[in-house]
């Protein structure tokens, strides 16, 4: 489930090495978390200076260190950034807010300008949202009352923030860690109707795609076929908007494949007497001839996986 970010490996070298050395000056039992975060960060920007900053920062906010113990330590430019993250305080829902209130609109865009009207340097951004990840998903340790908050609160305010600024590996794991502790019968239906991982999904649509695009190329189409899967949250939303029920998870990945618009693009037609929409209803129709081939390339079963 978790967001598959591959830290580079001089980052993750920097990371091990500035934890190593804050440990022991003191501040270890701080850094778990913040080394995750650091490792997220690290995976996104290729920036060992953002990584490294996260570490200074929980080393900050726990009082173990001070500004200058972690600037000579980690160097001036990961603890100038520490620093700023420091200054950006905590934001998002208030700490006597209780699940039973709710947020409307007003208050979660207020919440997401304050955030992107505060914050000078974006990466200060990212590195917010991988620490709110991060708490996340170590979030079933807490109480359900505080479980509910941070979820509520990544829902309402940090996935639409991972979207604007199109970290889709955060946003959709945010969703995915929400959806999951707000509403978990849920989760765990439309999960079982998966009942594959994210990367396997991946896996299925890249096999999809080489499937369409020899399909395409046959029959005198010049196109750009490309592909991305569903997250659990999203497949749910999707399910609420067309009162959709699904019956096995290779059904999902094709209907998704088929219905989402950003997966096929026709951009120039080899004949250009052809007009679009001939080529869309084209398209269309290799898809549904081909439907049962990559059932069959992606190992589909037929028992229904899920009903209501």
């Amino acid at each position: 489930m978790e967001t598959s970010l591959l830290c580079p490996p001089h980052v993750r070298d920097a990371i091990h090495g500035a934890r190593a050395a804050l440990a022991e000056a003191g501040a270890g039992p701080v850094l778990a978390a913040a080394a995750e975060a650091a490792e997220i960060t690290g995976g996104i920007t290729d920036s060992p200076d953002l990584a490294l900053a996260l570490l200074g920062r929980a080393a900050l906010s726990a009082g173990t260190l001070t500004p200058e113990q972690v600037e000579r330590i980690l160097g001036v430019g990961p603890a100038g950034i520490a620093a700023a993250l420091m200054r950006l305080g905590n934001l998002g829902l208030p700490r006597d807010w209780s699940p039973a209130q709710g947020l409307d609109t007003r208050q979660t865009e207020t919440l997401r300008k304050m955030l992107l009207a505060v914050v000078s340097d974006p990466r200060l951004v990212l590195a917010r949202l991988a620490e709110e990840l991060v708490a996340l998903r170590h979030a079933r340790a807490l109480g359900a009352t505080e479980r509910a908050r941070r979820a509520l609160e990544a829902r309402a305010v940090y996935a639409p923030l991972a979207n604007r600024l199109g970290v889709w590996q955060l946003k959709w794991e945010l969703e995915d860690l929400a959806f999951r502790y707000l509403e978990p019968e849920e989760y765990r239906r439309v999960a079982a109707a998966l009942n594959e991982r994210r990367a396997d999904r991946e896996r299925y649509i890249e096999l999809l795609c080489e499937e369409l695009r020899g399909q395409l190329d046959s029959a005198g189409i010049e196109a750009q076929v490309y592909g991305r899967p569903k997250h659990i949250y999203s497949i749910y939303r999707k399910m609420q908007r067309k009162q959709a029920f699904l019956f096995r998870a290779v059904d999902i990945g094709l209907y998704l494949f088929a219905m989402t618009a950003s997966i096929v693009r026709v951009q120039n037609m080899k004949d250009n007497r052809h007009p679009e929409a001939h080529a869309a209803e084209e398209l269309a129709d290799l898809f549904c001839r081909n439907a049962t081939r990559s059932n069959a390339l992606l190992g589909a079963h037929t028992e229904p996986a899920l009903a209501r």
